[in-house]
């Protein structure tokens, strides 16, 4: 599989906040967080592993072989948060 351009696959980080008592809390939206899985040939200063943010509906959701991915591009990662442990 590969990414063209400037753009970037990442699997998103799905985080919910959910009460003591079990209730899922929505009105705090964090940011959304992810890691790089492939990047584009037009890519500069991201690698697959980086662990990153990115703006909220700024990409699209696929589906490949079972496996949710989300599809940006680089102008949308806000800030690189670190490198994924292995």
């Amino acid at each position: 599989m590969r990414v063209r351009s400037n753009f970037v696959m990442l699997r998103q980080h799905l985080t919910e906040e959910v009460s003591k008592g079990g209730i899922l809390l929505t009105d705090q939206r964090p940011i959304p967080v992810g890691t790089i899985i492939k990047v584009g040939p037009a890519v500069k200063d991201l690698s697959e592993g980086d662990v990153i943010c990115f703006a909220e509906h700024s990409g699209h959701h696929i589906q490949v072989e079972d496996k949710a991915y989300y599809i940006t591009e680089e102008e949308h990662i806000l800030a690189v948060l670190g490198k994924e442990e292995a």
